[in-house]
């Protein structure tokens, strides 16, 4: 059984019965469109160079409230109808970054940004204390070596480590250096350097760790494979998957709100996932086929 709905579209009448031609509301709804398409416009443009120590100011507007994308305390904001100020009094190294400027209603996507270099004689490098980049093998891993002073050429700035192996590199500078298609050599630590007036400076220690690819999909048994009850009785499944990576489980049941009893070991070198289903009492809705999927990011094996 089901239910067919037809809409039709009132047919329109004379102005002045308060209903507007189909040209009128058309032009409406192309304004409100164009105006909440609009970008956020930053006064300091794209790109904005300072030296350590100096007091700094973005300015945002737009045609509707707008708001700084930042989270920093350093930062101070001063919010006014259709405009934001951000402003530090004293700027480090580490304000060097990209700062966005958004509207506050989340459903407008328009977005602008400006890039804030604050160059330090002493400080060539912003980089996170402790940097950990996890990163799966085969895609591409961005070491996050902020450098402060866009001046220096890019002949000039490398990257350090050992584990680099004929890697394909790239630098840009609002996001440091990116490995291509990682691959598991290329685990470890790494350090991007820049050569000024002959000195090297070096940014702090960087560890990328690559985890690999699994090569085979789960093993995965289901037990039992073929059960038939009778209304009243208990009922007891378990699915397992054996892998070189912890695998996930995922159920397809006749019944939505089962709940499962789920849990992991590791024997090296495999690990095992399973979970279980058990129902007390069997009822004529508990009847069908029961799906279990054992499943990595890359890859799925169904039994």
């Amino acid at each position: 059984v089901f239910c067919r709905i037809w809409v039709q579209e009132k047919s329109c009448c004379p102005i002045g019965e308060g209903i507007m031609y189909p040209a009128l509301i058309a032009l409406l709804v192309t304004t409100i469109v164009y105006y909440g398409m609009a970008t956020p416009v930053i006064k300091e443009g794209g790109e904005l160079i300072v030296n350590a120590g100096k007091q700094v100011t973005l300015t945002c507007s737009g045609n509707q409230t707008v708001k700084w994308d930042i989270k920093s305390k350093k930062w101070s904001v001063k919010q006014f109808e259709n405009f934001s100020e951000l402003k530090i009094k004293s700027a480090s190294y580490k304000e060097t970054r990209s700062y966005r400027c958004v509207y506050n209603d989340t459903q407008n996507s328009g977005m602008a940004s400006v890039r804030l270099y604050v160059k330090d004689e002493q400080n060539y490098w912003n980089t996170p204390q402790g940097s950990l980049i996890k990163v799966v093998e085969g895609k591409d891993a961005t070491l996050p070596c902020l450098i402060t002073d866009p001046s220096i050429p890019k002949t000039n700035i490398q990257l350090e480590s050992s584990s680099l192996n004929s890697a394909n590199i790239s630098f840009d500078y609002h996001k440091g250096f990116t490995i291509h298609g990682v691959q598991p050599n290329n685990d470890g630590h790494y350090i991007c350097k820049a050569t000024v007036n002959s000195h090297v400076r070096k940014s702090l220690q960087m560890t990328l760790h690559v985890t690999n690819v699994p090569r085979f999909p789960p093993n995965i048994t289901l037990e039992p494979e073929e059960e038939i009850r009778i209304k009243g009785e208990a009922f007891k499944i378990t699915c397992s998957a054996n892998a070189e990576e912890l695998p996930e489980l995922r159920w397809e049941t006749p019944v939505a709100n089962y709940s499962f009893n789920n849990y992991t070991s590791f024997d090296l070198p495999h690990w095992t996932s399973n979970s279980t289903l058990y129902i007390p009492k069997v009822n004529f809705t508990d009847s069908g086929n029961y799906t279990c999927t054992g499943y990595y990011p890359e890859f799925e094996a169904k039994q």
